[in-house]
């Protein structure tokens, strides 16, 4: 083909392809001719190499806006913000198609608009003032704002996103692209209305104009609005708790403290948020458990105990607290949770049932003796039922046994009211029961007006002989203190003998501690047919007197029972004793 053949051939390519538009010119069509031109390997015209440069310069504009639009377009379709451009009035200068269905109304009733033409007049008025305070100042605003918007018919939003990106459109339906159209025709069908909240920034671009953009924040606002419910819910809890509720930190600092807490402790709670917790301790021991437990928290140990607060008041405030240990992202303690519960009413039962059950224990150890009285409380049981199958009594191989009777006393009695007789005993024996603790001796009981104690037992002891001949004369002396109704002093009878026995407690009621055996017997008759004033003992109580004590030989009785005995008379302690 000649030259004038091509230049025909290629100018009416020219007339189908003018040089002004070559964007419905193929990729593949245009690399063709420029192919067909660059492989010829005739001397090129200069006509010929101008048109070809024309139309690589031009292939590579339309190469480049393809590229910049398809850019853009997935730029767009990627964005999730409102992006307008306004003027100072607040009228609508450019609306970018990237959320149509988050505009007030559709695009094309929006150009040209002023924000009071489209929005009510109090909400367009803020906006203006956002607007006004970006330009003025010439910088960005931030706020948020509430719309009720109404999803509308997908031919609106057709119509918004082809006013909005003009060329980009085209070039999708020439390329057969799901464009952003088609997507809005697919995503909203149905017109509803529904709140959302949006995030805006408004940044000047110019001394008159400004960028608008907004961001849905619906779904952030509503999760929140969820968490500030969540919050006021568990804080509705917390302070309706029955339990008081504190959070310290590792050092034991108060960070905070519900109202039941404050009603417990009588504090505000001003007065109580950085306060440290051992300020609220009552004893110096409570405050040393509290730093115990804070060492416990600092390792993360879950723990419960007793303590005893000092409220505001004074008064006394047991609690029992439950501390939960607080952990950091890093599984780190950094405190701890701690409820108290308000024990005190338990606490002063507990103690007052102490109390009665300490009054109890005195009384059950002034009728029986210690070790006998924790032989019952094992049986508590049996002896509740009455079912003790066996007397609780122990042999003593040997025990000094003590008889006392007041001289005289029946005429006295015979004088004397009941209710003064009973005093004047009671005031004697009282004096008795101080010398019986005294020389640690175990008093029996009193039958009248005789009295009776025993050394030796129910714990044995080897010096139980000296101990009653200690207590014998010391009982002749405080006789002489208390003076009949005629004033002559009292006189005692004393009898004494030392010998193995039983001693224990028998029967199912009415317990008390007694002895059984031949040797009290014999201390009976020692009282019985000894003189006033005098102490007679027998011979087996001498035998463990006599290097220690003055005593004279009475000689032998006949006593009932046993015969004739040798018995003496204890006077004194020896000098050198």
């Amino acid at each position: 083909m000649g030259e004038k053949g091509r230049e025909g051939k290629i100018q009416k390519h020219s007339s189908s392809h003018p040089e002004g538009d070559l964007s419905s010119l193929a990729d593949g069509q245009v690399l063709a001719v420029l192919v067909f031109f660059m492989q010829e390997s005739r001397q090129q015209e200069q006509r010929l190499v101008e048109l070809v440069s024309a139309v690589a310069a031009q292939l590579g504009t339309v190469m480049q806006h393809l590229s910049a639009e398809a850019e853009l377009r997935a730029l767009f379709e990627a964005m999730n913000d409102v992006i307008v451009v306004l003027d100072r009035q607040g009228r609508y200068l450019k609306i970018a198609p990237t959320q149509p269905e988050y505009l007030y109304k559709p695009t094309g009733e929006l150009l040209g608009k002023t924000m009071h033409e489209v929005f009510e007049r109090s909400l367009a008025d803020k906006f203006l003032g956002h607007i006004r305070d970006a330009l003025e100042n010439q910088r960005t605003v931030n706020f948020e704002y509430h719309l009720n918007l109404e999803e509308r018919l997908a031919a609106d939003l057709v119509t918004d996103v082809a006013d909005g990106v003009g060329e980009l459109v085209r070039y999708e339906l020439s390329l057969g692209v799901d464009s952003s159209v088609t997507s809005a025709r697919k995503s909203f069908v149905n017109p509803k209305s529904r709140d959302v909240w949006f995030a805006a920034s408004v940044s000047p671009i110019s001394q008159d104009s400004a960028i608008w953009v907004a961001r849905d924040i619906t779904a952030h606002r509503r999760a929140g609005e969820e968490l500030r419910a969540s919050e006021r819910k568990f804080r509705t809890l917390i302070e309706r708790m029955n339990e008081g509720l504190s959070i310290v930190d590792n050092q034991g600092v108060i960070e905070f403290v519900n109202d039941r807490f404050c009603e417990m402790v009588g504090y505000d709670r001003d007065e109580l948020i950085g306060r440290y917790e051992e300020e609220l301790a009552a004893t110096a021991a409570d405050r040393r458990l509290l730093q115990a437990k804070r060492n416990l928290r600092q390792q993360g140990v879950f723990d419960q105990y007793e303590i005893q607060l000092q409220s505001k008041s004074g008064l006394p405030l047991w609690v029992l607290g439950i501390s939960t240990p607080v952990f950091d992202a890093e599984e780190k303690p950094i405190g701890a949770m701690i409820t108290l519960n308000d024990i005190t009413e338990s606490k002063q039962a507990e103690e007052a049932l102490r109390a009665e059950q300490q009054k109890s224990e005195r009384l059950l150890l002034n009728i029986l003796p210690q070790v006998i009285a924790e032989q019952l409380k094992q049986n508590h049981s049996e002896l509740v039922k009455g079912t003790i199958s066996a007397p609780i009594a122990s042999l003593f191989d040997e025990a000094t046994i003590l008889f006392a009777d007041i001289v005289r006393f029946t005429p006295l009695s015979a004088r004397m009211s009941p209710t003064a007789l009973v005093n004047l005993l009671n005031q004697i024996f009282s004096a008795f029961d101080q010398l019986s603790d005294r020389y640690g001796l175990e008093k029996i009981k009193t039958i009248g007006d005789a009295y009776m104690v025993v050394g030796g037992l129910p714990i044995p002891r080897l010096d139980h002989a000296e101990a009653i001949a200690e207590m014998a004369l010391d009982m002749q002396k405080i006789s002489g203190h208390f003076k009949r109704d005629d004033g002559e002093p009292f006189y005692l009878r004393i009898g004494i003998h030392t010998g193995p026995v039983v001693a224990g407690v028998i029967g199912l009621r009415k317990f008390i501690y007694d002895l059984w055996g031949d040797t009290v017997n014999v201390a009976a008759r020692m009282e019985s047919q000894g003189i006033a004033g005098g102490i007679q003992v027998t011979a087996a109580t001498y035998e463990r007197l006599k290097d220690k004590y003055v005593l004279e030989k009475r000689g032998a009785i006949a006593v009932k029972g046993k015969g004739e005995m040798m018995t003496y008379w204890l006077t004194e302690r020896k000098v050198n004793s």
